[in-house]
């Protein structure tokens, strides 16, 4: 068995030990670590993995031998650098766009910025000025993906991004709350007054459409017991008696698709009743709620997040 210690100068002590299978086993000893073992080879020596106290346990860290380890942590140094480095680029020519007030290409600079470092605030804070023209356009927040973007973005760029916008937006979400209670109103009762013609259209060609299928298969059963007797017996009446079923079966057949093409024409007329975008004011009324669900997702904050994702 392989036994390794992960040691912290002002950690508890851990053990990882590594079985005969390649297995890693954590052991919290619970006891403060005295002393850190000298750096060995991996072949059953012990050594040091340090972390910090609010860095996470890293398991890609545990099985590499003291070469390998400081060999992956310069590498991950080395792209921390290469990030910051085209973070910075990207920022440098975004501001120069935004004193041109070129805001789309300092949009696009900004959005780069943050894709390579996500926590970076200065980053995250120019981009919401150039999607706002400087805070002077507040049609940005109305973007799903904007709002999604604002709310997962640090705390102190959405708290300044709200000091500059806030009362606008607050403003401009009691307006659309207010256009939207009458709108919503008038949709329902006016869906609610053709639910019922509908739904009488739909029923009656469903009894019809269903009485004819009975009639099918009651016809086509009956032609058949008849053309049974037909080989059973020397008398005519077996034939002309199939072939009466055989004709009210074809003909009852013909019905049913006849009335199969009303029924599914009145199906689809109170399914669109039913849907809010099948009108121009349902589709009004949709439009405003979306929007309304962007300033309730920015403005109300984690708590409304999920409630949010389902009004969106």
């Amino acid at each position: 068995m392989e036994e390794r210690i992960i040691d912290d100068e002002d950690a508890r002590l851990v053990k990882i030990k590594r079985t005969k299978n390649g297995d890693d086993v954590v052991e919290d000893t619970g006891a403060e670590a005295e002393a850190a073992p000298s750096d060995e080879t991996a072949d059953g020596s012990d050594y040091t993995v340090e972390f910090a106290d609010d860095e996470d346990y890293d398991e890609d860290l545990v099985g590499l031998t003291p070469t390998q380890l400081k060999e992956e942590l310069e590498r991950r140094e080395r792209m921390k650098q290469e990030a910051r480095d085209a973070c910075d680029e990207c920022i440098a020519r975004g501001e120069a766009l935004l004193r041109e007030e070129d805001f789309a290409g300092a949009e696009e600079e900004f959005a780069s910025a943050v894709s390579f470092l996500a926590d970076d605030e200065s980053a995250h804070r120019l981009l919401w000025m150039a999607r706002t023209k400087n805070h002077t356009d507040t049609e940005t927040y109305y973007d799903s993906d904007h709002a999604y973007e604002l709310q997962s973005a640090p705390q102190a760029v959405r708290d300044e991004v709200l000091a500059h916008d806030g009362e606008k937006l607050r403003s401009e979400r009691e307006s659309l709350l207010a256009e939207i209670g009458p709108l919503e109103t008038q949709v329902k009762s006016k869906r609610a007054e053709r639910r019922d013609p509908l739904l009488a259209n739909k029923n009656y060609y469903r009894v019809r459409l269903c009485v004819l299928l009975l009639c099918v298969v009651c016809f086509a059963i009956a032609s058949g017991i008849s053309a049974y007797y037909t080989v059973r017996t020397t008398s005519i009446a077996p034939i002309i008696t199939c072939a009466v079923f055989g004709g009210g079966a074809v003909i009852s057949l013909i019905f049913t698709v006849f009335y199969t093409r009303f029924l599914l024409v009145a199906l689809r007329l109170y399914l669109a009743n039913e849907n809010l975008s099948s009108t121009e004011d349902g589709r009004t009324l949709l439009a405003l709620k979306k929007r309304e669900a962007c300033l309730a997702l920015i403005l109300d904050g984690e708590e409304t997040q999920e409630n949010g994702a389902e009004r969106l």
